[in-house]
């Protein structure tokens, strides 16, 4: 998984470079259009820092880290990414640029329930898709027993 990580000496990174948990990475520069303005959440602690072509967002306190990382992920927050960057042959966005992207920010209590609702829904989906497999694996013992019995 951590094949391609490219490693650097750490008197090299920056304090605030070290990623926390909750911090969102944003890829802000790339030769392919559709990854500019990609992220990705940490969710748990992990030894490394970002670096070069890559912004990270750090949610305040008052602020659900988990909310701001589905907010990242949503055809909204993509929509002003493709109005937003640049560029001809490496595409960009720049970080006063993503700083315009205006995220809906309800009180905590709010912000929490909407996580609480999104991670209920996507249990459910995962729930569902691991039905599917399991009647995809029954249908094809289905078809050798019929094929079998004829």
């Amino acid at each position: 998984m951590h094949d391609s990580l490219v490693f650097v000496p750490a008197s090299i990174a920056k304090e605030e470079q070290y990623l926390r948990p909750g911090d969102s990475v944003i890829c802000i520069s790339s030769g392919s259009k559709h990854l500019v303005g990609k992220s990705a959440m940490l969710r748990s602690k992990w030894k490394g820092a970002f670096g070069a072509f890559l912004a990270v967002v750090r949610p305040a306190s008052h602020v659900d880290a988990q909310f701001v990382g589905y907010f990242l992920n949503s055809p909204q927050y993509q929509d002003a990414v493709r109005r937003l960057s640049s560029g001809i042959n490496i595409n960009n966005l720049r970080i006063r640029d993503l700083a315009k992207i205006r995220l809906p920010l309800p009180p905590l209590p709010e912000q929490r329930r909407i996580v609480a609702k999104i991670e209920a829904l996507f249990s459910r989906l995962d729930a569902a898709e691991e039905g599917l497999r399991r009647v995809q694996r029954n249908l094809k013992r289905y078809r050798a027993a019929v094929l079998k019995a004829a």
